[in-house]
């Protein structure tokens, strides 16, 4: 209440001053023009992209993930499909894996004679074929043959994803300009060459 009351007491002094200055003023004979106060408004510059004046021939300019605009080169970069080539590696030796495992289960019955013949065993180990060569020793079940088909269509479909992955394919990027760079952000700062 009492601050309040000081406020407006405060107020009513200050326009009284002012009334009394300005009734003073035109008691003399002089005109007085008071524009009230305005604060100086200087209108934003229009968002607007201006390439650098300094790119190097043979270069655009264009804005960079920073939002400046930088000088840079389109250039061709092969990219590899890393899933497919890593998913194609890791079927294949999934394959030849268990082509070993059978190989290995099977070599543990070469003490009984004439179950299991010299170089099946081996054969096992030979990537993409070794379950075809196993098949031709006659020893499987109609179910193991099953098992040698398909164990060596994984290895094989396993080589040709390797290889689809490996080769990719080219695409065209922008990059920045070869030169010096510096650039200094509030997490840290990069240095280009």
């Amino acid at each position: 209440m009492k601050r309040t009351l000081w406020m407006v007491l405060s107020m009513t002094a200050l326009l009284s001053s002012t009334a009394i200055a300005s009734a003073q003023t035109v008691a003399e004979g002089q005109v007085v023009v008071q524009t009230p106060a305005q604060a100086a408004v200087t209108p934003a510059p229009p968002i607007a992209y201006a390439p650098p004046s300094a790119c190097p021939a043979e270069t655009s300019a264009r804005i960079s993930a920073t939002g400046q605009p930088t000088c840079g080169i389109e250039t061709r970069v092969h990219r590899t499909y890393a899933g497919i080539l890593g998913g194609g590696i890791a079927l294949w030796n999934a394959g030849w894996v268990s082509s070993l495992i059978v190989s290995a289960a099977f070599g543990t019955l070469r003490g009984i004679p004439g179950l299991v013949p010299d170089g099946f065993v081996a054969s096992g180990a030979i990537p993409f074929v070794g379950p075809l060569v196993q098949m031709g020793y006659g020893i499987f079940t109609p179910a193991g043959n099953a098992y040698a088909v398909i164990d060596s269509l994984v290895q094989i479909g396993g080589l040709v994803m390797a290889i689809l992955g490996g080769i990719g394919t080219d695409v065209v990027e922008w990059r920045p300009a070869p030169g010096y760079a510096l650039r200094l952000t509030p997490t840290g700062g990069e240095l280009r060459f």
